[in-house]
């Protein structure tokens, strides 16, 4: 039996529109209340779940920023963390900055940018959560809160390859693309500390929560969720995700504007 799921957030359970339906509310309280344990699985950071889990009760311990944290949101309490080394995001920004690549910067309880923009006001509205100014270098001081993710960005039009050239200046990171409903043209990536291993995360998770990978099911969209949709017992794909992910996924589902989870949700976990 399912002991545990994961969710994705943004292309899973929220749709274009940056809600969750009804029906995959309904579904996911009908498992909670069979004792079936609920957690985030995405690049999102805790403070920009805070509505899921208030309003869907999504706090079972799980995997933020693509896997530099892992954190129990009902204990409010880190159980690791890979931050980016200071003299390595030093040399990133400088890069970063010399490219006119758009960036974001985050901590554990906020973003930041260098100045706000149309690009930063649409993203902080789909977080639920409006990014802070600031001089993003003062971050590579030794006293400045740790970074554990910058969020990157291209217009594809104009430099189709600018960030595959800067993953390749910088193999001490991780580079996880994804790409925004509401920013077509646009390809961003999620750069973390080469620590922030989703392989070890997700036996660290097994481990705080005594289940084996049998009980664990996990959805997923995007390129940085086939980790664990290939290392739980069951993995299941987004309608909507890459045909790369579908390939790794035991299953796949409907996309999510047809409630793709709720269907999956109701097909694999039936009534107890």
């Amino acid at each position: 039996m399912i002991q545990l799921v994961f969710f994705d957030v943004d292309g899973t359970l929220l749709g274009r529109d940056g809600h969750y339906s009804q029906a995959l509310k309904n579904q996911i309280q009908r498992i909670q209340k069979q004792g079936v344990r609920t957690a985030i699985a995405s690049g999102r950071p805790p403070f920009a779940c805070e509505f899921l889990f208030r309003e869907l009760n999504l706090t079972a311990t799980g995997v933020f920023f693509t896997g530099a944290l892992i954190y129990d949101p009902e204990q409010q309490k880190t159980l690791f963390e890979a931050s980016i080394d200071k003299a390595l995001l030093s040399r990133l920004l400088k890069d970063i900055s010399a490219a006119s690549i758009y960036c974001e910067l985050y901590t554990d309880r906020a973003h930041f940018v260098a100045e706000t923009s149309e690009l930063s006001q649409s993203h902080g509205a789909h977080l639920r959560a409006s990014a802070n100014t600031a001089e993003l270098a003062s971050f590579t001081d030794k006293s400045a809160a740790a970074t554990l993710k910058l969020l990157i960005g291209v217009d594809e039009r104009e430099r189709p390859d600018a960030l595959q050239a800067l993953a390749a200046r910088f193999p001490q990171c991780h580079f996880a693309y994804a790409r925004f409903p509401a920013w077509p043209n646009w390809l961003f990536a999620s750069v973390i500390a080469s620590g922030a291993d989703k392989t070890k995360a997700f036996e660290r998770l097994l481990a705080h929560h005594q289940v084996s990978a049998e009980q664990v099911m996990a959805f997923g969209d995007a390129g940085s969720d086939k980790t664990f949709l290939q290392l739980a017992g069951k993995g299941i794909a987004m309608g909507n995700a890459d045909e790369d992910v579908k390939a790794v996924a035991d299953e796949v589902t409907l996309p999510v504007w047809e409630d793709g989870i709720a269907h999956s949700l109701a097909t694999f976990i039936p009534e107890s």
